[in-house]
């Protein structure tokens, strides 16, 4: 099979965490505009992530880099995406480790 069961998993996790990073209407703009545009044509990966970083640009939303950065990080290698987040109540410190 080309795509198996963490694939599927996989591209909802990483589109819910980019929906929730842009905010929710950068996100649904971004994506009506990148349909708009490919709505006849052919399109790679590359072209959603500047879409989304153009609408991000025009909301004002601050990001500490461009989507595609952040993106290629998550979309290019195997596995699933795991953000361990740990908590030390006594120094009132939290690490966040990927």
């Amino acid at each position: 099979e080309l795509f198996d069961d963490i694939s599927y998993k996989k591209g909802a996790a990483i589109t819910r965490m980019l929906a929730n990073f842009i905010g929710a209407k950068s996100f649904r703009n971004g994506l009506t505009h990148y349909l708009r545009i490919h709505q006849y044509g052919n399109a790679v990966q590359d072209d959603l992530w500047n879409a989304l970083d153009r609408q991000a640009d025009l909301d004002q939303v601050f990001l500490p880099t461009n989507v595609k950065t952040i993106m290629d990080t998550w979309t290019l290698k195997m596995g699933f995406p795991v953000v361990t987040i740990r908590r030390d109540y006594s120094s009132q410190n939290v690490t966040i480790t990927q």
